[in-house]
């Protein structure tokens, strides 16, 4: 009876504990695949064991097929181009320093085209050992360099007198 009561309380605790776990589980999936950053786990040969959504809505591949691939296969690069050595250059330093690094590059999209992101690197461990991990985002330009780029004009005036100063009254009438 007493064996009986131990089994049955030990059954109680593992369910609670399976509970509890997929739980967990659910809630870190639902974190990492409804963000919008593109996040890449890989082993230290960089071959990749885990990739969220993000890469379908940031460089258009599929991210079941990108499983098993290596890392390096993600970024673009022309013949003669080291963009590819570069990136892992940035990957390797990571391993060896065991530190968090951001660097920019160019990912490879699904229709073979470049694409500008910052990526983020970051160690961790898991069962079989060490796990790199990489974020990757769209590059951001501030508000102000945007409007420069919009509102940039350019003028030739040689030496038109008239056409300079009316090119004065309106640069000084938008600053009045």
């Amino acid at each position: 009876l007493a064996l009986s009561i131990q089994f049955s309380e030990t059954h109680k605790r593992l369910e609670k504990t399976y509970h509890e776990l997929t739980e967990s589980e659910e809630k870190y999936r639902s974190l990492i695949e409804g963000s919008h950053q593109l996040i890449v786990s890989m082993t230290p040969a960089f071959i990749i064991t885990s990739i969220n959504g993000a890469v379908r809505n940031w460089l258009g591949h599929v991210p079941e097929r990108m499983v098993g691939r290596h890392f390096v296969d993600l970024v673009f690069s022309r013949a003669q181009d080291p963009a590819k050595l570069m990136v892992l250059e940035q990957l390797e330093r990571a391993l060896v320093l065991r530190e968090p690094s951001r660097f920019v590059a160019n990912m490879r999209t699904s229709l073979d085209e470049p694409r500008e992101m910052e990526l983020e690197t970051e160690l961790a461990q898991n069962a079989e050992g060490d796990m790199l991990i990489v974020k990757a985002s769209g590059r951001t330009t501030s508000e102000i360099s945007r409007l420069c780029l919009e509102e940039t004009q350019r003028y030739a005036i040689g030496n038109y007198i008239v056409l300079a100063e009316m090119i004065s009254l309106r640069l000084t009438e938008k600053v009045e």
